[in-house]
């Protein structure tokens, strides 16, 4: 049995990837970044998965600022909601 790059998302975390599918360079999550730059994964981010059982605020724009997509109990590719390389800043809590 081979290993997904989407298992290698521990439970309480929230964490994306800079490629479709859970893969690419990955970093994970459990309070937020207004800033996803310090990540090297501003306007990166192709697929998430919130596992932290809240969920979790994304922005357009860097410091929470700019429209947002709530991310709940989800695992997927962010082009679903056209937010494929366009998430710049994310904190858990409702939007």
């Amino acid at each position: 049995m081979s290993i997904t790059a989407y298992q290698d998302c521990p439970v309480g975390w929230f964490c994306v990837w800079e490629d479709a599918g859970g893969w690419g360079r990955m970093a994970r999550f459990q309070t937020g970044s207004d800033d996803l730059r310090d990540f090297n994964l501003n306007d990166q981010i192709s697929s998430v998965w919130n596992r932290t059982g809240r969920t979790f605020c994304t922005w357009l724009n860097i410091n929470r600022d700019g429209a947002t997509w709530p991310v709940g109990n989800w695992q997927g590719n962010t082009s679903q909601y056209n937010r494929n390389d366009n998430i710049s800043s994310l904190r858990v809590g409702a939007c």
